[in-house]
């Protein structure tokens, strides 16, 4: 673990007060060390010692020094500093200055390990960066092939609000995705029953209730903005996260109204 010592940020850095682990690394006690200079404790030049100081006393951050102890401690174990300003000492605009050492070893595996961590953290973004890229992509093919599917396609959040409509969808219900997106599924896909002419459940409510896939019951007809009756087919299935949660739901139907028509005419002659 570095010690420290606060020192007067003039030229030679005297020494006004130390740490306990000071003590360790020089064999001197505190009150020995109060007085002396920095420059008596380093083996580098006078002015390298006034060149750190200078920078030192105006930064309240510490900032890394090329400073080495002339004495070593008991492994023979050279240091290595850092300093940062504290406060002014007196008007004359003296400022002590903080000074940190820490074991050359300590500070190459402090190094080692934040390296580690960088090389880690870049990894890890790669990583996502890579999965974010092949997301991306697959969302863009998701949404080209619902795009061009020739069935029509309306997918909701978790609340039943739409979130995305294909043009097949557009032109069934005369909703566009600009005007429909955020609005609740049942404003924009509204359905009857084509016989009792009662409102049907809407097959997303039904998706978020149940949580499983659903179609509509016979004879359902969806009426447009417009008011056109169409004979629909459809199924609406949950969309889930990676944790299973159910976070909207897709609804894939189809005009059926002439295979409807036909089937009605096939009756009405066989009768």
């Amino acid at each position: 673990r570095g010690w420290r010592r606060g020192v007067d940020g003039g030229r030679e850095g005297g020494i006004v007060a130390a740490n306990a682990a000071s003590e360790e690394a020089f064999g001197i006690e505190r009150s020995g060390l109060n007085g002396r200079s920095l420059v008596q404790l380093v083996s580098d030049p006078h002015e390298k010692v006034a060149g750190c100081l200078r920078i030192w006393r105006r930064s309240r951050s510490f900032v890394p020094g090329a400073l080495t102890l002339a004495g070593k401690d008991e492994q023979g174990q050279a240091y290595r500093c850092e300093g940062a300003a504290l406060k002014q000492t007196s008007a004359q605009s003296t400022t002590l200055v903080l000074v940190r050492f820490t074991k050359r070893e300590e500070s190459a595996h402090r190094f080692v390990a934040l390296s580690q961590r960088i090389e880690d953290l870049a990894r890890e973004v790669f990583r996502r960066r890579q999965a974010e890229e092949s997301l991306h992509r697959q969302r863009e093919w998701l949404h080209v092939t619902l795009q061009s599917i020739g069935d029509a396609v309306i997918t909701t959040d978790a609340d039943g609000c739409v979130t995305f409509m294909n043009p097949v969808s557009e032109a069934l219900t005369g909703w566009p995705i600009g005007e429909a997106f955020g609005k609740p599924f049942d404003d924009v896909f509204v359905i009857l029953n084509e016989i009792t002419r009662q409102q049907v459940e809407s097959p997303v409510r039904k998706v978020l209730r149940l949580g499983e896939i659903v179609g509509l019951s016979n004879h359902t007809m969806l009426i447009s903005r417009e008011g056109v009756e169409r004979a629909i087919d459809d199924s609406a299935a949950p969309i889930r996260n990676t944790a299973g949660e159910v976070i909207g739901v897709v609804l894939v139907f189809h005009d059926v109204t002439e295979k409807r028509r036909l089937g009605h005419a096939l009756k009405a002659q066989a009768v």
